[in-house]
């Protein structure tokens, strides 16, 4: 069984353990490519300010081991993203992994709204490469690609003029429409391949290079070669969710009153907050419902229990209690429910 998961921040352990995972995947995955993996993890530390939003999503077995990953960037403002990698273990029998994974991703950018999603390949011409030995397996990767309606932009200069920052291996881009209209606008393509080479290579669209290659797609729409190693899906989506949704409970009991004078950290924002953040993630909300005391006393201390009902008992309409603290290591030094 395979479960998915993004891997948000680095707060815990068990996420600096899993992005220890991924970087010893990514070192196997990309030999060559050591020092991107060192980075991953300011992608998830550093706070600043990007013209994308980095997204690491992770395939797991019911273990919690890491399978392999993917890493994107979503540029919010065109609604496009740029599939910067995608690897599962090499060591381990791939069953499927890759596909899943891939699928999970363009799963979770349509649930952002997004139009579309561009990724770079080795070329399957041999005249375009530089080891000819890569051709069978460049065609392998296409066909794997083609299977999911990824195709390669025409008629640009994109696989005909080496990039420097490439170490001026030529590669192809290519458009997967995430299961949607194949149509890519000249202008939208434009300012997709803009944002791309400034996240991906740090190079701005004022520099040669750059203007040369976005001003060299002229045709509207874009046009995108025919499949060669696999026929098209469907446009409709060809099978079942992989992100399973989250499940939560919201009540409005949580519009709480904030004991400031208490240093009381709880604050009702806080879950307009997560609701918030749930927003592009898919989640199933489930209405309320009201358990017995013995559900409360199953997961709570009885003292505890049986101090706030006491205590609650005698309460006006108006009155709030707020113990001051009810240990657990030091049961000894419990409130005194007889007064508030």
């Amino acid at each position: 069984m395979i479960r998915f998961r993004r891997l948000f921040d680095l707060v815990t352990d068990a996420d600096r353990r899993q992005l220890a995972e991924i970087q010893g995947i990514f070192r196997k995955a990309f030999p060559f490519e050591s020092e991107v993996a060192d980075g991953l993890g300011r992608y998830l530390t550093e706070k600043i300010k990007r013209d994308f939003e980095p997204i690491i999503l992770v395939a797991e077995d019911t273990r919690n081991r890491t399978l392999g990953f993917t890493v994107t960037f979503f540029f919010s403002e065109i609604k496009y993203a740029y599939l910067q990698y995608i690897a599962s273990d090499p060591e381990r029998s791939a069953r499927g992994i890759g596909g899943a994974l891939y699928e999970a991703t363009r799963e979770f950018l349509a649930g952002k709204g997004c139009r579309g999603m561009f990724l770079e390949v080795p070329p399957d011409e041999a005249e375009k490469l530089k080891d000819k030995n890569l051709l069978s397996v460049n065609r392998k990767r296409m066909r794997f690609y083609e299977r999911y309606g990824a195709l390669p932009v025409q008629g640009t200069l994109f696989d005909v003029v080496p990039n420097k920052a490439n170490e001026g291996y030529l590669t192809m881009l290519l458009y997967d429409p995430l299961g949607r209209t194949r149509t890519l606008h000249r202008q939208e393509a434009r300012r997709a391949v803009e944002q791309i080479y400034r996240a991906q290579y740090g190079l701005a669209p004022t520099g040669g290079y750059v203007r040369q290659i976005i001003e060299s797609f002229r045709d509207d729409p874009v046009r995108l070669r025919s499949p060669r190693h696999a026929p098209l899906p469907p446009l409709a989506p060809e099978k079942g969710r992989w992100l399973r949704p989250i499940k939560i409970v919201v009540t409005d009991g949580h519009h709480i009153h904030h004991l400031r004078e208490k240093g009381y950290v709880e604050r009702p924002v806080r879950v307009q907050a997560v609701l918030r953040g749930l927003e592009n993630i898919p989640f199933e909300q489930y209405s309320i419902r009201h358990f017995g005391e013995d559900h409360i006393r199953a997961v709570h201390d009885r003292h505890l229990v049986d101090y706030l009902a006491a205590v609650c008992a005698r309460l006006g309409p108006n009155q709030l209690v707020y113990p001051e603290v009810f240990p657990i290591r030091r049961p000894e030094k419990r409130p005194d429910r007889k007064s508030t």
